[in-house]
């Protein structure tokens, strides 16, 4: 037994299956003993041993697996985590070996092994040719699981000639199938796309359909059923290759009616095309009942995709051919012709439209009055074809207005009170560290921490280290924390120097190498943050405070100025001296006054009560409310001539260079100099008034253009930090937002933020605008999503300038890149939300610069469409934050766009803004054709 533990330890893993040979059942007990003792003296070895401890680790997972009596026990062993970091157990260094220590089980135990290790949903695909090994010695039926199937898979993928290996190997009846129900796709099946490559998976599925060895029908089935399911495009276009390949005869389609209505009714764009032509050619054939088309049709007008829609109605209309004097036929098909009415685009309202004034002369009366009921919903600019077609029997033109809805203000939230014991912190902290809290969440654990250190130090250090044993950073080397902790949600910072997991060394150059070195905004506001966790973390050993300061009152990172006078009084009760990082970003979470801000109300009281604490930091807390302190550059107001400013046409972008060489024309030497020696006087007051993770606020970062990780992506803590000034970090994110047009995905997160964030009343600094109207740009939908989240929640606050925005909008597309369509689609969910006045009066401001634009910009027509409905929705009336498409307004140019003539969107649609804006059309010849 001391030759195996010997051999273990050495790495020889060669030699431990013959070892184990020589070892009685008993002696392999007693020695299993020995092996978890090594596995957990493994576990607490330095990230410094990692190459030892891999080695070692493979050797102890072959001898292991050998000595396990039970199979339940070695598939535990084999899949564990901490006995893979040298190799997987299936890899070539360790798989003879294994095999060669458990083939002289019997069967039944192999075959249970071997579905067990097939169950680990986390490590049976790794394990497969484990697995595989086990199986054939045992004799045993292949496992199903998915980890299994997507291993075959991954084995088969890096191998010739898929259809021969697929008839060669005895698992592929049962596998295949398998694959239309993983939940997960396995990517490799589509490594090769060309049909004729030897690799080609739906190929050689269909040639196994087709030798017999699968059944055709199973084949069919297992498609349809995955096409259903549905899941991303890179998925389904596999099954729906497969199933073209298929070639499905006109029986087999026919006998799977309710299937391709569901896939058209609910499925991508592909899968929904390829449904729609197969019901096309049943009905067609007229092989499709017509209340199945009916009710496919019904639920088709209803998707957003036009291409699916005017598709579905064109057939419709050969259908309607054939059954044009069918009465019956009518009464079903035509009351779903009629649900276009109500849909977005006007041409396929007219379409709809023409569908049913055909058909009319051979429908009852009650059809036709029901029909007449539905075209109410028409837009105003099929008022006269709906009154050719109904006569009499349309309703009365619907003068009803649409409500202006918005959503509710957000409600200010008090953060929670710190955790008061050991158990509850403990539990927090659990799930804080898991990803499972909002940002704010960290500064009041943060404080409970602190709290608990002062009171309850020797119990807390003693539950941290057994409820967070599985954290990676308390195993790792003290080097690793100089670069890792603090990144994260902070805490990690303190709890590892409180369980003694940072060394001296680390702790002491904390405090002179953070801070300082920021190159932009994203990078300063995270340095200062880890600063504060290091701050705290230093203190930890040398007595902590009682308390921090700098713990929000709000979970928007705003604190209250008596709250903080208070904190302090305590501090100079108690005789703590104020930690000078949690101070300053105290500081920097309280409003600060100015132009008369603070000369009275509560702000005056409480710098009166800072000035009566006689400190130094009582005195810089009444000069920060008072608005008699130096504030940093980064963080001044910005004003309409600062580069940020009115946003009109022909301005500079987010994050572009401020142009004015003609200002530093025109000053004189003298006047350059008293500028140059005043900012040098302001940053030498910055640097001794703040600590050094705090200087680069003395930056003016007005010529942003980072595009780093960090500065690319939204960091909840950057409004904790300044959560009074959102337009300076409005300011910080616009480029990054901008970039979302193309690749920075996740930047428009920031956006419902800075919208909720702290802010005076009044209309919105104009950065905030011009980054909201830059994420109505984005590429991923999600982000346009959280857009249009940020300006209706402005919108609700009343801090909208709906003029500025729309400004800002005509100016990104014009001259920054901003996608048309992608405005427009913007623009019309948040108009369905029903803010039709919000943003008609924002589209009312953009249209005169879009209009003057030479070529007009793609997708002008969709932009003109949500700008008709939300002047048809809101009446005429006035928008929320401003004056709407009001009735008889003119935009200038659009009457010269409707003019034109044509029947391209763009006109049609300006036509009917027009006629919604109650303003005349410009040739009678025109508002007909439309």
């Amino acid at each position: 037994m001391k030759e195996l533990l010997d051999a273990v330890r050495g790495m020889r893993v060669a030699k431990v299956p013959e070892l184990l040979r020589q070892l009685t059942p008993a002696e392999r007990k007693e020695a299993l003993t020995e092996l978890k003792a090594l596995r957990a003296e493994l576990r607490g070895w330095d990230w410094n041993r990692w190459r030892e401890r891999g080695g070692i680790a493979g050797a102890l997972l072959v001898a292991g697996a050998g000595c396990q009596t039970g199979a339940a026990a070695a598939a535990s062993w084999i899949g564990s985590r901490d006995l893979r970091a040298g190799s997987l157990p299936a890899g070539k260094p360790l798989l003879r070996r294994l095999v060669e220590v458990l083939a002289d089980r019997e069967p039944e135990w192999l075959g249970d092994l071997a579905h067990r290790l097939a169950a680990r949903p986390s490590t049976a695909q790794d394990d497969y040719p484990l697995i595989r090994e086990l199986v054939e010695l045992a004799g045993c039926p292949a496992p199903t699981t998915d980890g299994f199937v997507e291993g075959w898979v991954d084995s088969l993928s890096h191998r010739g000639d898929r259809l021969e290996l697929l008839r060669l190997d005895p698992y592929a009846p049962v596998l295949v199938p398998r694959l239309f129900e993983l939940a997960v796709f396995p990517s490799r099946l589509s490594w090769a796309a060309d049909p004729d490559d030897p690799a080609h998976w739906p190929s050689a599925i269909v040639s196994l359909g087709e030798s017999g060895v699968l059944e055709r029908s199973a084949l069919l089935d297992g498609c349809v059923a995955r096409l259903l399911r549905g899941g991303r495009p890179s998925d389904t276009q596999f099954f729906l290759t497969l199933l073209k390949r298929l070639a499905p005869t006109p029986d087999e389609e026919a006998a799977r009616v309710p299937d391709w209505s569901g896939m058209a009714a609910d499925g991508g764009l592909p899968v929904a095309s390829h449904a729609q032509s197969v019901l096309g050619r049943l009905a067609e054939a007229g092989v499709l009942p017509l209340p199945a088309l009916a009710e496919v049709t019904g639920a088709v007008l209803f998707r957003t995709e036009k291409k699916l829609v005017r598709s579905q109605l064109t057939l419709l209309g050969k259908v309607l051919r054939k059954h044009a004097k069918d009465p019956a036929a009518l009464a079903v098909l035509l009351p779903v012709v009629a649900d276009g009415f109500g849909h977005g685009d006007t041409h396929i309202q007219e379409r709809a439209l023409k569908l049913v004034a055909r058909c009319l002369p051979a429908a009852g009366a009650e059809l036709r009055e029901e029909l007449a009921g539905a075209a109410g919903g028409l837009s105003p600019v099929h008022r006269a074809a709906a009154e050719a077609a109904f006569g009499a029997l349309l309703p009365g033109a619907g003068t009803e207005v649409a409500e202006e809805t918005l959503p509710p203000v957000p409600e200010r939230r008090r953060l929670g009170p710190p955790p008061s014991s050991v158990a509850e912190l403990v539990e927090d902290l659990v799930v804080l560290l898991r990803g499972r809290q909002e940002a704010s969440e960290s500064e009041r654990l943060l404080d409970g921490l602190i709290r608990l250190i002062h009171r309850e130090r020797e119990p807390l250090t003693a539950a941290l280290e057994e409820a967070l044993a599985d954290q990676w950073w308390l195993h790792a080397g003290h080097q690793r924390y100089d670069r890792d902790l603090g990144r994260g949600t902070g805490v990690e910072v303190v709890i590892a120097t409180l369980l003694g997991r940072v060394s001296a060394e680390t702790l002491d150059s904390s405090r002179t190498r953070s801070g300082g070195t920021a190159s932009c905004p994203h990078e300063g506001l995270g340095e200062m943050t880890r600063a504060r966790y290091w701050e705290a973390a230093c203190r930890v050993g040398s007595g902590s405070p009682p308390f921090l300061l700098a713990t929000p009152t709000w979970v928007t990172g705003a604190l209250d100025a008596e709250v903080l006078v208070e904190r302090l009084r305590e501090y100079g009760r108690l005789g703590v001296e104020p930690l000078a990082t949690d101070f300053v970003q105290a500081l920097l979470r309280v409003e600060r006054g100015g132009d008369g801000v603070a000369a009275d109300g509560a702000a005056g009281r409480a710098a009166d009560a800072a000035r009566a604490l006689g400190t130094a930091e009582g005195d810089r807390l009444a000069e920060w409310l008072c608005g008699t302190g130096p504030v940093p550059p980064a963080l001044a107001a910005l004003s309409p001539g600062d580069g940020t400013g009115s946003g009109a046409p022909g301005e500079e972008g987010p994050g572009e260079p401020r142009r004015r060489p003609d200002t530093w024309l025109r000053r004189s030497p003298a006047e350059t100099t008293r500028r140059v020696v005043h900012g040098m006087r302001e940053r030498l007051a910055l640097h001794q008034a703040f600590p050094r993770s705090f200087r680069w606020l003395g930056s003016d970062f007005t010529d942003l253009r980072c595009s780093g990780y960090s500065c690319v992506t939204w960091e909840p803590r950057r409004l904790l930090a300044l959560p009074h000034d959102r337009e300076a970090v409005a300011r910080w994110m616009a480029h990054a937002v901008v970039m979302s047009a193309e690749w920075a995905d996740g930047a428009p997160r920031c956006l419902p933020a800075l919208a909720e964030a702290e802010a005076r009343p009044g209309p919105a600094g104009p950065a905030l605008h011009r980054v909201l109207a830059a994420g109505t740009g984005a590429r991923r939908a999600d982000d346009r999503l959280a857009a249009v989240d940020g300006l209706l929640v402005l919108a609700a606050r009343g801090q909208l300038d709906t003029a500025l925005f729309g400004r800002e909008l005509a100016r990104l597309v014009r001259h920054e890149g901003l996608k048309p369509n992608r405005l427009a689609d913007a623009a019309r969910t948040a108009a369905v939300t029903g803010a039709y006045g919000t943003v008609g009066a924002i589209l009312a401001a953009a249209l005169p610069a879009l209009l003057r634009a030479e070529p007009l910009p793609r997708a002008m027509g969709e932009i003109l469409a949500v700008a008709a409905e939300c002047a048809e929705r809101s009446g005429g009336v006035r928008g929320a934050a401003g004056p709407g498409l009001s009735a008889g307004e003119a935009i200038p140019g659009l009457a010269e766009l409707a003019g034109r003539g044509g029947s391209s969107q763009a006109v049609t649609q300006a036509v009917r803004l027009l006629a919604a804006a109650g303003a005349p059309t410009p040739t009678p010849e025109m508002a007909g054709k439309c």
